[in-house]
């Protein structure tokens, strides 16, 4: 997806979000080097307190003014185990944590960050 958006003629500004904060950087180097404007925040969907930091500091970054209110955010992170012993930081199922509980708490996280008609669009 990233390489779609690095190439679209609309030239968004970027705020991304990973887990891992070595991929993030690279991610972010590839959006600037293609002239854009990109911040990464670290963030494990299978952390719940994790999340909840993520979204806190992109508050701070809104209302500080250091990025401008979201006009769209693209959620595009899930997982699948085939069992159920793997679990979350919190103790729920692994699956369920990333793909319901923290998609959840990124809706309603990012509702009072988004601009006038902006909207947020969940890929699974």
């Amino acid at each position: 997806m990233l390489r779609h958006l690095l190439q679209h003629p609309s030239r968004p500004n970027l705020v991304l979000m990973a887990r891992n904060a070595e991929a993030l950087e690279r991610c972010v180097a590839d959006a600037r080097g293609a002239g854009l404007t990109a911040r990464g925040i670290v963030g494990d969907l299978g952390d719940l307190d994790s999340v909840r930091a993520a979204l806190g500091t992109l508050a701070s970054l809104v209302e500080s003014g250091g990025v401008a209110r979201i006009d769209a955010a693209l959620l595009n992170a899930g997982t699948h185990l085939g069992d159920r012993t793997h679990r979350g930081a919190q103790g729920y199922e692994l699956t369920f944590t990333v793909n319901v509980i923290a998609q959840h708490l990124l809706v309603t996280g990012l509702q009072p960050l988004l601009a006038r008609g902006g909207h947020t669009v969940v890929m699974g």
